[in-house]
Protein backbone atom coordinates (compact mmCIF):
# COMPACT_ATOMS: atom_id res chain seq x y z
CA UNK A 1 0.00 0.00 0.00
CA UNK A 2 1.63 3.01 -0.79
CA UNK A 3 1.25 6.43 1.56
CA UNK A 4 -0.99 8.02 -0.64
CA UNK A 5 -3.05 5.56 -0.56
CA UNK A 6 -2.99 5.51 3.35
CA UNK A 7 -3.51 9.00 3.99
CA UNK A 8 -6.69 8.54 1.48
CA UNK A 9 -7.78 5.40 3.75
CA UNK A 10 -6.91 7.69 7.22
CA UNK A 11 -8.95 10.72 5.70
CA UNK A 12 -12.20 8.49 6.17
CA UNK A 13 -12.26 8.54 9.81
CA UNK A 14 -13.83 11.53 11.21
CA UNK A 15 -11.57 14.31 12.29
CA UNK A 16 -12.72 16.35 14.82
CA UNK A 17 -9.96 19.00 13.80
CA UNK A 18 -12.00 19.16 10.20
CA UNK A 19 -15.74 19.41 12.30
CA UNK A 20 -17.44 23.24 11.97
CA UNK A 21 -19.31 22.27 15.38
CA UNK A 22 -17.34 19.20 17.66
CA UNK A 23 -20.01 17.18 19.05
CA UNK A 24 -18.15 17.28 22.48
CA UNK A 25 -19.69 14.41 24.74
CA UNK A 26 -19.28 10.85 25.90
CA UNK A 27 -20.51 9.24 22.93
CA UNK A 28 -18.40 10.90 20.75
CA UNK A 29 -15.58 11.08 22.87
CA UNK A 30 -15.76 7.98 24.31
CA UNK A 31 -12.56 6.52 26.49
CA UNK A 32 -13.89 2.86 26.08
CA UNK A 33 -13.82 2.56 22.50
CA UNK A 34 -9.83 3.38 22.53
CA UNK A 35 -9.21 0.78 24.80
CA UNK A 36 -11.10 -1.89 23.39
CA UNK A 37 -9.46 -1.28 20.41
CA UNK A 38 -5.85 -1.44 21.98
CA UNK A 39 -6.90 -4.80 23.77
CA UNK A 40 -8.13 -6.34 20.17
CA UNK A 41 -4.82 -5.60 19.20
CA UNK A 42 -2.81 -7.17 21.94
CA UNK A 43 -1.43 -3.32 23.02
CA UNK A 44 -0.84 -3.69 26.58
CA UNK A 45 0.43 -0.02 27.10
CA UNK A 46 -0.38 -0.56 31.07
CA UNK A 47 3.83 -0.69 31.60
CA UNK A 48 4.63 2.25 29.82
CA UNK A 49 5.98 5.31 32.03
CA UNK A 50 3.84 8.67 30.57
CA UNK A 51 4.43 12.43 30.68
CA UNK A 52 1.10 13.26 30.09
CA UNK A 53 1.04 17.14 29.29
CA UNK A 54 -2.06 19.70 28.75
CA UNK A 55 -2.65 23.35 28.45
CA UNK A 56 -3.57 25.70 25.90
CA UNK A 57 -0.26 26.90 24.98
CA UNK A 58 3.54 25.51 25.15
CA UNK A 59 2.06 22.05 25.23
CA UNK A 60 4.42 20.73 22.28
CA UNK A 61 7.39 22.90 23.34
CA UNK A 62 7.22 21.03 26.96
CA UNK A 63 6.44 17.55 25.75
CA UNK A 64 9.45 18.03 23.14
CA UNK A 65 12.18 19.40 25.26
CA UNK A 66 11.40 16.39 27.89
CA UNK A 67 11.42 14.42 25.16
CA UNK A 68 14.66 15.06 23.91
CA UNK A 69 16.25 15.27 27.05
CA UNK A 70 15.49 11.46 28.24
CA UNK A 71 16.83 10.39 24.58
CA UNK A 72 19.82 12.26 25.13
CA UNK A 73 20.16 10.80 28.91
CA UNK A 74 20.04 7.06 26.84
CA UNK A 75 16.62 6.50 27.87
CA UNK A 76 14.55 4.66 24.93
CA UNK A 77 11.78 7.42 24.52
CA UNK A 78 8.29 8.09 22.56
CA UNK A 79 6.56 10.88 22.03
CA UNK A 80 2.90 11.66 20.72
CA UNK A 81 1.89 15.05 19.72
CA UNK A 82 -0.59 17.48 17.49
CA UNK A 83 -1.45 18.66 14.97
CA UNK A 84 1.53 18.17 12.43
CA UNK A 85 2.32 20.85 10.30
CA UNK A 86 3.82 19.27 7.08
CA UNK A 87 4.18 15.79 7.23
CA UNK A 88 1.51 13.16 9.49
CA UNK A 89 4.40 11.26 10.31
CA UNK A 90 5.33 14.06 12.66
CA UNK A 91 3.51 13.19 15.28
CA UNK A 92 4.68 10.11 15.89
CA UNK A 93 8.53 10.38 17.82
CA UNK A 94 10.78 7.34 18.66
CA UNK A 95 14.08 8.37 19.87
CA UNK A 96 15.06 11.23 18.04
CA UNK A 97 13.05 10.58 14.48
CA UNK A 98 9.76 10.25 13.50
CA UNK A 99 7.63 7.12 12.62
CA UNK A 100 8.72 5.91 9.26
CA UNK A 101 5.93 5.91 6.02
CA UNK A 102 6.32 2.26 5.74
CA UNK A 103 5.68 1.42 9.57
CA UNK A 104 2.92 4.12 9.72
CA UNK A 105 1.13 1.94 6.47
CA UNK A 106 2.15 -1.33 8.19
CA UNK A 107 0.03 -0.19 11.09
CA UNK A 108 -2.81 1.55 9.27
CA UNK A 109 -3.19 -1.86 7.30
CA UNK A 110 -3.27 -3.99 10.61
CA UNK A 111 -5.69 -1.54 12.10
CA UNK A 112 -8.11 -1.69 8.72
CA UNK A 113 -7.94 -5.87 8.99
CA UNK A 114 -9.20 -5.65 12.73
CA UNK A 115 -11.85 -2.91 11.95
CA UNK A 116 -12.82 -5.53 9.24
CA UNK A 117 -12.58 -8.60 10.88
CA UNK A 118 -14.41 -7.23 14.30
CA UNK A 119 -16.96 -5.07 12.63
CA UNK A 120 -15.59 -2.12 15.31
CA UNK A 121 -16.42 0.78 13.88
CA UNK A 122 -16.36 4.73 15.24
CA UNK A 123 -12.76 5.14 15.48
CA UNK A 124 -11.73 8.78 15.57
CA UNK A 125 -8.71 9.93 13.07
CA UNK A 126 -6.88 11.28 16.46
CA UNK A 127 -7.68 7.89 17.43
CA UNK A 128 -5.75 5.95 15.33
CA UNK A 129 -2.88 7.98 15.07
CA UNK A 130 -2.79 7.33 18.90
CA UNK A 131 -3.52 3.63 18.71
CA UNK A 132 -0.50 3.52 16.32
CA UNK A 133 1.83 5.20 18.80
CA UNK A 134 0.86 3.04 21.42
CA UNK A 135 1.04 -0.07 19.09
CA UNK A 136 5.15 1.00 18.15
CA UNK A 137 5.92 1.76 21.62
CA UNK A 138 4.64 -0.66 23.31
CA UNK A 139 6.44 -2.73 20.24
CA UNK A 140 9.72 -1.25 20.65
CA UNK A 141 9.79 -1.11 24.51
CA UNK A 142 10.59 2.43 24.94
CA UNK A 143 11.44 3.60 28.54
CA UNK A 144 9.25 6.46 28.67
CA UNK A 145 6.06 8.08 26.45
CA UNK A 146 5.55 11.75 26.42
CA UNK A 147 1.98 12.37 25.55
CA UNK A 148 0.55 15.33 24.45
CA UNK A 149 -3.43 15.91 24.81
CA UNK A 150 -5.13 16.68 21.76
CA UNK A 151 -8.50 18.29 22.97
CA UNK A 152 -9.29 19.27 26.46
CA UNK A 153 -8.35 16.20 28.48
CA UNK A 154 -11.02 15.16 30.33
CA UNK A 155 -12.65 13.14 27.34
CA UNK A 156 -9.70 13.07 25.07
CA UNK A 157 -8.41 9.93 24.27
CA UNK A 158 -4.66 10.38 25.74
CA UNK A 159 -6.91 10.03 29.05
CA UNK A 160 -6.94 6.63 29.33
CA UNK A 161 -3.79 6.73 30.77
CA UNK A 162 -2.24 6.90 34.41
CA UNK A 163 1.19 8.64 33.95
CA UNK A 164 4.34 8.83 35.87
CA UNK A 165 4.08 12.90 35.77
CA UNK A 166 0.66 14.72 34.64
CA UNK A 167 1.60 18.53 33.57
CA UNK A 168 -0.47 21.71 32.54
CA UNK A 169 0.76 24.50 30.43
CA UNK A 170 -0.13 28.13 30.37
CA UNK A 171 -4.30 27.77 30.15
CA UNK A 172 -6.00 30.62 28.09
CA UNK A 173 -9.45 30.80 27.09
CA UNK A 174 -10.13 28.51 23.65
CA UNK A 175 -12.70 26.88 22.27
CA UNK A 176 -15.04 28.48 24.79
CA UNK A 177 -18.08 27.47 22.21
CA UNK A 178 -17.25 24.22 22.99
CA UNK A 179 -16.08 23.62 26.88
CA UNK A 180 -18.09 27.11 27.69
CA UNK A 181 -18.14 30.55 27.83
CA UNK A 182 -15.75 30.65 30.84
CA UNK A 183 -12.16 29.86 31.66
CA UNK A 184 -13.56 28.36 34.64
CA UNK A 185 -15.47 25.48 32.61
CA UNK A 186 -12.38 25.27 30.44
CA UNK A 187 -10.03 24.44 33.60
CA UNK A 188 -12.70 21.62 34.60
CA UNK A 189 -12.06 19.92 31.03
CA UNK A 190 -8.45 20.35 31.46
CA UNK A 191 -8.37 19.42 35.33
CA UNK A 192 -9.66 16.24 33.28
CA UNK A 193 -5.95 14.85 33.08
CA UNK A 194 -5.75 15.08 36.93
CA UNK A 195 -5.36 11.59 38.63
CA UNK A 196 -5.02 10.23 42.12
CA UNK A 197 -1.41 9.93 43.79
CA UNK A 198 0.36 11.26 40.22
CA UNK A 199 2.14 14.48 40.47
CA UNK A 200 1.22 17.59 38.81
CA UNK A 201 3.21 20.50 37.50
CA UNK A 202 1.30 23.36 36.73
CA UNK A 203 3.35 25.77 34.12
CA UNK A 204 3.44 29.61 34.41
CA UNK A 205 0.02 31.21 34.52
CA UNK A 206 -1.78 34.13 34.73
CA UNK A 207 -2.53 35.06 39.12
CA UNK A 208 -6.25 34.79 38.95
CA UNK A 209 -6.45 31.30 36.75
CA UNK A 210 -3.45 29.92 38.75
CA UNK A 211 -5.73 30.76 42.11
CA UNK A 212 -8.65 28.94 40.16
CA UNK A 213 -6.23 25.77 39.34
CA UNK A 214 -5.00 25.71 43.12
CA UNK A 215 -9.14 26.13 44.29
CA UNK A 216 -10.20 23.53 41.60
CA UNK A 217 -7.15 21.03 42.77
CA UNK A 218 -8.36 21.03 46.09
CA UNK A 219 -11.84 19.98 45.05
CA UNK A 220 -10.41 17.53 42.91
CA UNK A 221 -8.26 15.72 45.34
CA UNK A 222 -11.28 15.61 47.99
CA UNK A 223 -13.01 13.60 45.41
CA UNK A 224 -10.43 11.23 44.87
CA UNK A 225 -10.49 11.02 49.01
CA UNK A 226 -6.46 10.94 48.42
CA UNK A 227 -3.89 13.41 48.00
CA UNK A 228 -2.30 15.10 44.74
CA UNK A 229 0.96 16.99 44.82
CA UNK A 230 0.89 20.05 43.32
CA UNK A 231 4.11 21.83 41.86
CA UNK A 232 4.17 25.10 40.26
CA UNK A 233 6.26 27.26 37.63
CA UNK A 234 6.64 30.94 38.16
CA UNK A 235 8.15 33.06 35.52
CA UNK A 236 10.18 34.74 37.48
CA UNK A 237 11.70 32.07 40.38
CA UNK A 238 10.14 28.62 39.55
CA UNK A 239 10.28 24.79 41.64
CA UNK A 240 13.64 23.61 42.32
CA UNK A 241 15.33 27.02 41.15
CA UNK A 242 14.66 26.15 37.73
CA UNK A 243 16.06 30.02 37.03
CA UNK A 244 19.41 28.87 38.19
CA UNK A 245 19.20 25.59 35.88
CA UNK A 246 18.57 27.69 32.99
CA UNK A 247 21.83 29.83 33.31
CA UNK A 248 23.49 29.77 29.78
CA UNK A 249 20.79 29.26 27.59
CA UNK A 250 21.47 30.74 24.13
CA UNK A 251 19.19 33.24 23.08
CA UNK A 252 18.73 33.82 19.17
CA UNK A 253 21.29 34.75 16.87
CA UNK A 254 20.58 38.21 17.14
CA UNK A 255 20.55 37.96 21.18
CA UNK A 256 17.16 37.89 21.16
CA UNK A 257 15.26 35.63 24.40
CA UNK A 258 12.16 33.82 23.34
CA UNK A 259 9.99 34.64 26.75
CA UNK A 260 7.44 32.25 26.04
CA UNK A 261 10.05 29.15 25.55
CA UNK A 262 11.86 29.73 28.31
CA UNK A 263 8.51 29.72 30.82
CA UNK A 264 8.11 26.07 28.72
CA UNK A 265 12.03 25.13 29.58
CA UNK A 266 11.08 25.97 33.32
CA UNK A 267 7.87 23.81 32.99
CA UNK A 268 10.24 20.79 31.26
CA UNK A 269 13.30 21.31 34.25
CA UNK A 270 10.52 21.03 36.70
CA UNK A 271 8.89 17.83 34.59
CA UNK A 272 12.17 16.42 34.32
CA UNK A 273 13.35 16.92 38.20
CA UNK A 274 9.69 15.08 39.37
CA UNK A 275 9.94 11.87 36.79
CA UNK A 276 14.11 11.59 37.53
CA UNK A 277 14.88 13.10 40.70
CA UNK A 278 17.68 15.01 39.58
CA UNK A 279 18.33 16.94 35.88
CA UNK A 280 21.80 16.99 34.31
CA UNK A 281 22.01 20.73 33.45
CA UNK A 282 24.08 20.44 30.27
CA UNK A 283 22.24 17.83 28.85
CA UNK A 284 18.91 20.09 29.35
CA UNK A 285 20.66 22.90 27.75
CA UNK A 286 22.01 20.83 24.90
CA UNK A 287 18.13 20.45 24.31
CA UNK A 288 16.98 23.74 24.89
CA UNK A 289 19.46 25.01 22.28
CA UNK A 290 18.50 23.17 19.71
CA UNK A 291 14.86 22.90 20.53
CA UNK A 292 14.02 23.99 16.35
CA UNK A 293 10.16 23.08 16.29
CA UNK A 294 8.26 24.40 12.87
CA UNK A 295 5.79 26.82 13.53
CA UNK A 296 7.32 27.66 16.71
CA UNK A 297 9.00 31.57 15.89
CA UNK A 298 10.26 29.73 13.00
CA UNK A 299 12.34 32.50 11.09
CA UNK A 300 13.60 31.97 7.18
CA UNK A 301 14.79 33.87 4.72
CA UNK A 302 12.74 33.83 1.07
CA UNK A 303 15.81 35.43 -1.19
CA UNK A 304 16.47 38.58 0.79
CA UNK A 305 12.99 38.58 2.37
CA UNK A 306 12.39 37.85 5.86
CA UNK A 307 9.62 35.75 6.65
CA UNK A 308 8.95 34.57 10.10
CA UNK A 309 6.50 31.18 10.81
CA UNK A 310 4.53 30.92 14.20
CA UNK A 311 1.32 29.08 14.78
CA UNK A 312 0.11 31.67 17.62
CA UNK A 313 -3.66 30.99 17.72
CA UNK A 314 -4.44 33.07 21.24
CA UNK A 315 -4.06 36.48 22.69
CA UNK A 316 -1.43 35.48 24.42
CA UNK A 317 0.48 33.85 21.74
CA UNK A 318 -0.07 36.62 19.64
CA UNK A 319 1.45 38.86 22.79
CA UNK A 320 4.52 36.88 23.20
CA UNK A 321 5.11 37.00 19.13
CA UNK A 322 4.67 40.54 18.85
CA UNK A 323 7.25 40.97 21.53
CA UNK A 324 9.41 38.60 20.18
CA UNK A 325 9.25 40.47 16.80
CA UNK A 326 10.15 43.87 18.08
CA UNK A 327 12.97 42.61 20.07
CA UNK A 328 14.31 40.84 16.91
CA UNK A 329 13.36 43.26 14.18
CA UNK A 330 14.13 46.45 15.62
CA UNK A 331 13.17 48.91 13.45
CA UNK A 332 10.99 46.97 11.18
CA UNK A 333 7.57 46.87 9.51
CA UNK A 334 5.53 44.23 9.78
CA UNK A 335 3.54 42.51 7.49
CA UNK A 336 0.67 39.91 8.84
CA UNK A 337 -0.68 36.63 6.90
CA UNK A 338 -3.23 36.11 9.26
CA UNK A 339 -6.10 33.71 9.13
CA UNK A 340 -7.95 31.79 11.69
CA UNK A 341 -10.57 28.95 12.86
CA UNK A 342 -13.87 29.49 14.34
CA UNK A 343 -14.17 29.72 17.94
CA UNK A 344 -11.08 31.62 18.51
CA UNK A 345 -10.87 34.88 20.15
CA UNK A 346 -10.01 36.20 16.75
CA UNK A 347 -10.92 40.07 17.90
CA UNK A 348 -8.18 39.38 20.99
CA UNK A 349 -5.55 38.57 18.16
CA UNK A 350 -6.28 41.32 16.02
CA UNK A 351 -6.48 44.00 18.53
CA UNK A 352 -3.04 42.30 19.40
CA UNK A 353 -1.83 42.67 15.45
CA UNK A 354 -3.08 46.34 15.09
CA UNK A 355 -0.67 48.22 17.07
CA UNK A 356 2.27 46.89 15.12
CA UNK A 357 1.36 45.85 11.75
CA UNK A 358 2.22 47.96 8.32
CA UNK A 359 0.08 45.92 6.28
CA UNK A 360 -2.42 43.18 7.05
CA UNK A 361 -2.83 40.30 4.53
CA UNK A 362 -6.40 38.13 5.74
CA UNK A 363 -6.33 34.65 4.18
CA UNK A 364 -8.28 31.30 4.98
CA UNK A 365 -6.42 28.43 5.88
CA UNK A 366 -9.40 25.37 6.64
CA UNK A 367 -12.58 24.40 3.93
CA UNK A 368 -14.92 23.81 7.02
CA UNK A 369 -13.96 25.51 10.23
CA UNK A 370 -12.42 28.97 8.31
CA UNK A 371 -13.65 32.50 9.57
CA UNK A 372 -14.31 33.55 5.71
CA UNK A 373 -12.24 36.89 4.56
CA UNK A 374 -14.94 38.76 4.47
CA UNK A 375 -16.13 38.33 8.24
CA UNK A 376 -12.14 38.64 8.98
CA UNK A 377 -12.25 42.28 7.19
CA UNK A 378 -15.40 43.31 9.34
CA UNK A 379 -13.76 42.71 12.43
CA UNK A 380 -10.73 44.87 11.03
CA UNK A 381 -12.45 47.95 10.37
CA UNK A 382 -14.16 47.50 13.59
CA UNK A 383 -10.83 47.77 15.33
CA UNK A 384 -10.11 51.18 13.27
CA UNK A 385 -7.03 49.57 10.69
CA UNK A 386 -8.09 50.45 7.17
CA UNK A 387 -4.42 49.22 4.84
CA UNK A 388 -6.47 45.06 4.60
CA UNK A 389 -5.45 43.18 1.13
CA UNK A 390 -7.79 39.88 1.44
CA UNK A 391 -7.26 37.11 -0.68
CA UNK A 392 -9.29 33.50 0.63
CA UNK A 393 -6.56 31.47 -1.07
CA UNK A 394 -3.84 31.22 1.56
CA UNK A 395 -0.74 30.57 -1.14
CA UNK A 396 -1.91 33.53 -3.67
CA UNK A 397 -1.92 35.99 -0.33
CA UNK A 398 1.10 35.02 0.47
CA UNK A 399 3.03 35.43 -3.03
CA UNK A 400 1.43 38.68 -2.73
CA UNK A 401 3.08 39.74 0.07
CA UNK A 402 6.49 38.46 -1.54
CA UNK A 403 5.95 40.17 -4.46
CA UNK A 404 5.20 43.89 -2.47
CA UNK A 405 7.89 43.36 -0.24
CA UNK A 406 9.94 45.81 1.12
CA UNK A 407 13.23 46.17 2.28
CA UNK A 408 12.34 47.06 5.63
CA UNK A 409 9.66 44.58 6.33
CA UNK A 410 8.91 41.64 7.45
CA UNK A 411 6.65 39.19 6.68
CA UNK A 412 4.82 37.48 9.75
CA UNK A 413 2.65 34.27 8.95
CA UNK A 414 0.32 33.45 12.13
CA UNK A 415 -2.98 32.77 13.55
CA UNK A 416 -3.60 28.77 12.64
CA UNK A 417 -1.14 25.99 12.29
CA UNK A 418 -3.53 25.27 9.00
CA UNK A 419 -1.90 28.35 7.63
CA UNK A 420 1.54 27.37 8.71
CA UNK A 421 1.18 24.21 7.08
CA UNK A 422 -0.04 25.40 3.88
CA UNK A 423 3.01 28.07 3.05
CA UNK A 424 5.69 26.25 4.75
CA UNK A 425 5.38 23.44 2.33
CA UNK A 426 5.37 25.88 -1.12
CA UNK A 427 8.28 27.50 1.03
CA UNK A 428 10.05 24.08 1.51
CA UNK A 429 9.19 23.18 -2.02
CA UNK A 430 10.80 26.34 -3.43
CA UNK A 431 13.89 26.22 -1.06
CA UNK A 432 14.52 22.35 -2.06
Amino acid sequence: MDFQTVLKRLDKFVSYEDVKKIPYNEENFDLGRVRDFLKKWGVDYSKLKFVHVGGSKGKGTVCALVAHYLFNAGYKVGMFTSPHILDITERIWLNGGNISRQKFAEYIGEIMKIISRENFYGLTYFEVLMIIAFKLFTDEGVDYVVLEVGFGGRLDATNIVTPSVSVLTMVEKEHADVFGGTVSKILDEKLGIVKPHVPFVVGCQCAHIKALIWKKVVGIAKKFKSSVRVFYVDEEVSAFHAKDYAIGISPTKDGVFDKAKISNAFTALVVLKVLLGSVDVEKFKDAFNKLNLPGRVFVKNVGNKTVVFDMAHTKRSIHNLIKFLKKRFVGKKFVFIFAALQGKDVSGMLKKIYPVVGRLFLTEAHEKRKIPVSDLKKIVEKIGYKNVFCESVAVKAYKRALKDFKKDQVIVVCGSHFLLGKILKLFLRHSG
